[in-house]
């Protein structure tokens, strides 16, 4: 970390942690995984959990962090608990991909997820996985995260209905290849698979996010792209009911 974030974030965390006790939390390249969480977390839980200011500290120490640590300590301990700047995460992840990860780190993300999931991952390496998704919510291209539990996508329907004033929403089932799994959690006990969006498989055409105006959001004309024929049928009925 630069000396100048030092001493900013030291500034920020000093009511809760000496110099010497923040100084010991800077993480080594010769860390463990289970040392650079522990380390993480005890800066992390100074800042508040609605601002952005646990993630601008894991940007201002992202290089000191083991190369093959990085994805899973964004998504696990950063993006679980934490508020994130989301357009910006995607960047990171795209470059974590195509920049920083090496056939060999990819083989350990692949068999450390297989035996996480254990059997949930099928012989052919794929994983059956859901969505809760609702009217003005970001479109699946630009997703992270998924369930492995069905229930707990329905409740994240009526969770995004309600934050975002949406007329429907429903919940989408998709099957993943353990190649595309960054990681699982159960830290919100939500039983998250993080995979790789889909924005990021399509190299030849990603850019740079910059902010949340650069995505798209579901809406009733690109739904049927998300949702089968049924879904679709139902959803358009529900609509033609709340509007009558």
């Amino acid at each position: 970390m630069k000396k100048s974030d030092m001493k900013r974030f030291f500034d920020e965390v000093s009511l809760y942690l000496s110099w010497e006790e923040f100084q010991e939390c800077m993480i080594n390249h010769t860390d463990s995984y289970e040392v650079c969480e522990d380390k993480l977390r005890t800066v992390l839980c100074c800042f508040s959990q609605q601002d952005c200011r646990g993630w601008e500290y894991y940007k201002a120490i992202y290089k000191d962090i083991p190369v093959q640590f990085r994805m899973s300590l964004m998504l696990e301990v950063v993006y679980q608990c934490y508020r994130v700047d989301y357009p910006e995460m995607l960047n990171y992840i795209s470059d974590y991909i195509w920049k920083e990860e090496t056939p060999e780190l990819k083989e350990q993300r692949i068999a450390r997820n297989r035996e996480v999931l254990g059997r949930r991952v099928r012989k052919n390496g794929l994983v059956k996985l859901y969505r809760g998704i609702a009217e003005n919510f970001l479109m699946e291209e630009y997703a992270v995260s998924y369930t492995l539990d069905k229930k707990i996508a329905d409740f994240f329907v009526e969770h995004h209905k309600l934050r975002h004033g949406s007329r429907f929403g429903t919940v989408i089932c998709r099957v993943a290849s353990i190649e595309n799994v960054l990681c699982y959690s159960n830290e919100r006990k939500e039983r998250e698979v993080c995979i790789i969006p889909c924005v990021v498989h399509e190299r030849e055409y990603y850019y740079p996010i910059e902010s949340w105006d650069d995505m798209l959001y579901v809406d009733e004309e690109n739904l049927i792209e998300m949702v089968s024929d049924v879904e679709y049928e139902a959803i358009m009925e529900e609509l033609e009911k709340q509007g009558a």
